[in-house]
């Protein structure tokens, strides 16, 4: 029995050793190879590219279609505007994910996937790596959630933003359309509740992205359970109708404990034992809502496979966005190298040279040839006219730029392209409305530019400090105010730089309001005193031709004689000190100073 039996088994064993030995070969043979293309699905409303498996890559796609229709019943439509496209990158796995992860510190985030805003694309990117804990569509619905709170909210507390993404992400819908279910616990979630201590409140509230709550994966994983527990227990309870009330207090720029205190009617300890009390239950409330009409997934998602020059965009158009400029460089000097007629990859590389200071060879990159009708082509003339912007200049700051009339003439053309291309691209309007501030001219056209661009994206801090820039100019002091204040005070998730930029254009605004109010006094003064013929003021001296400043002047001259206006013809320096020559009415003079 015992020889019968090895035997019997041998023959089996040895087959399979042979197949297993076989196996290897033909992987092997298929480790040889080339990769595998890149895959990109297109349906209504979003755009899906990578190594995933196609029928993943589909799925998410109506998943996301599904899942868009039914918050567009449940949130209010401004959410889901967005003047930018939204591309989903989407990785099979850890391995082909990691590289492309965002870093934090010189290190790797440890997340799963992202959110990546910009001012020309948004970016998701996910990794689909099975040893996760997330299904891999409330993934990709916590990302999405971060667009959708972007367009709704704007700049908003880091706790909001990711406790309303894990509220959503596992958002239900059943009953073939017709109902959706809202607040589902997130299993992982709760157990990291019941096995750690909860921060304070107030700890929770102003953690931002530098925070060690936020930056070390041991500590994130706490502030993402509590994050979600206390928006859930705002949106599920009768706390409900305050919390917008809190947000807006935020945004008009209050203190945090000011608007807490004015927008709940108690104090974080307060609220703070209600939390607990909610967690301790483990009864987290559920919302259901029933349709009149079922949501339906779109089912005319397209499919196509790749070049790899597209698949080397991608990737290198994702690090462009996540400030990983030298990675992103091989990326996109090979997809141009690959296809040289792959106007968005030369338009992507031609930023990546603006964001090197190198703004002539991207200029050049962008002249090649005309790129209209080219898929995405309103973005390559959006790129030539921003590489136009910031060429021969190493900052957007105003004091540092100038146009000429023919570069200012290239930027309008090739922006009015753009908006005859993509009407709803607010990044073009805001353009225009910065081209004609340097310049100084059509600053009504610009008004109007700059509106446009907060109707399509009327969260963008930065087009309100233009806005309010536009009418320093035009001395509408009022409106300058009516503006920055709110920004000045730094409202919920307003950035430092947005903060001092605002406070820094009120000052400026204070100061010229003041000029103007001197100026009036001073000419005012002097058409009294012309009126009783008797001296100006002293210091007061009535301006001989146009100047850049109307009105008489408050310096003291420094000289005796005449004053001289027109045009300078040139300036001689050497040890005496400066001769400027200037030409009056075709005739010459010298203007001497010393050193």
């Amino acid at each position: 029995m015992k020889s019968r039996t090895v035997k019997h088994y041998a023959r089996p064993l040895a087959a399979v050793l042979c197949l297993l030995a076989a196996a290897c070969v033909v992987r092997a043979r298929e480790g040889d190879a080339a990769p595998a293309r890149w895959e990109s699905v297109q349906s209504r409303n979003f755009l899906l590219v990578g190594d995933a498996e196609g029928r993943d890559m589909l799925r998410i796609a109506a998943r996301l279609e599904q899942f868009r229709a039914a918050l567009l019943r449940v949130l209010p439509s401004h959410h889901f505007d967005s003047s930018v496209p939204l591309t989903v990158v989407v990785f099979k796995d850890d391995a082909s994910y990691n590289q492309f992860e965002p870093i934090f510190h010189g290190r790797p985030a440890g997340v799963s996937g992202f959110f990546q805003s910009g001012a020309d694309v948004d970016y998701i990117a996910l990794s689909l790596d099975r040893r996760y804990a997330r299904d891999m569509d409330e993934l990709a619905f916590h990302e999405y959630v971060h667009l959708l709170v972007r367009n709704g909210h704007g700049a908003v507390p880091l706790w909001f933003n990711e406790g309303l993404a894990e509220y959503y992400s596992t958002v239900e819908i059943s009953g073939g359309g017709g109902r959706v279910t809202l607040g589902r616990p997130v299993g992982f979630r709760v157990k990291t509740l019941k096995d750690r201590e909860l921060m304070p409140l107030e700890t929770l509230l102003g953690v931002d992205d530098e925070s060690p709550f936020y930056k070390e994966q041991a500590k994130r994983a706490l502030f993402y359970s509590q994050s979600w527990a206390f928006v859930h227990y705002l949106l599920g309870g009768p706390r409900r109708a305050q919390l917008p009330a809190f947000l807006e207090l935020l945004a008009q720029g209050a203190k945090t404990e000011d608007a807490f205190r004015q927008a709940f009617q108690a104090d974080f300890a307060a609220v703070e034992d209600e939390l607990r009390a909610y967690v301790r239950s483990g009864k987290y409330r559920r919302q259901e809502i029933a349709f009149d009409r079922p949501v339906e997934a779109d089912r005319q998602a397209r499919a196509r496979t790749l070049t790899e020059a597209e698949e080397q965009f991608y990737l290198g158009d994702l690090l462009l966005h996540t400030n990983r400029l030298e990675e992103a460089a091989g990326h996109l000097e090979k997809a141009a190298a690959l296809d040289p007629r792959l106007a968005v990859a030369r338009a992507a590389l031609a930023v990546l040279r603006v964001r090197q200071n190198d703004f002539e060879g991207a200029v050049k990159l962008l002249d090649r040839e005309d790129a209209a009708g080219v898929e995405g082509g309103y973005l390559v003339h959006y790129y030539r006219a921003y590489a136009l912007s910031r060429q021969g200049s190493a900052s957007e700051t105003f004091v540092e730029t100038f146009y000429g009339d023919q570069t200012a003439r290239r930027m309008r053309a090739e922006l009015e392209k753009v908006i005859g291309l993509n009407p709803s691209f607010a990044e073009a309007y805001r353009l225009l409305a910065w081209v004609n501030l340097v310049r100084d001219e059509r600053l009504d056209e610009s008004l109007n530019h700059i509106r446009r661009a907060l109707e399509l994206s009327p969260r963008r801090r930065e087009y309100a400090l233009l806005l309010a820039q536009i009418h320093l100019r035009r001395e509408a002091f009022g409106d300058v105010r009516r503006i920055l204040e709110p920004l000045a005070r730094g409202g919920a998730g307003c950035s430092p730089v947005v903060r001092g930029q605002a406070r820094s254009l009120l000052a400026a605004a204070t100061a010229r309001e003041q000029y103007l109010e001197r100026v009036k006094e001073l000419d005012k003064q002097i058409a009294e005193a012309a009126a009783r013929e008797e001296a100006p003021p002293p210091g007061a001296s009535v301006q001989p031709c146009d100047a850049p400043q109307p009105g008489a002047q408050l310096k003291k001259l420094r000289f005796s004689g005449q004053q001289a206006c027109g045009l300078l013809v040139r300036f001689e320096c050497d040890e005496r000190g400066i001769l400027l020559v200037i030409e009056t009415d075709g005739a010459r003079s010298g203007c001497a100073t010393s050193l």
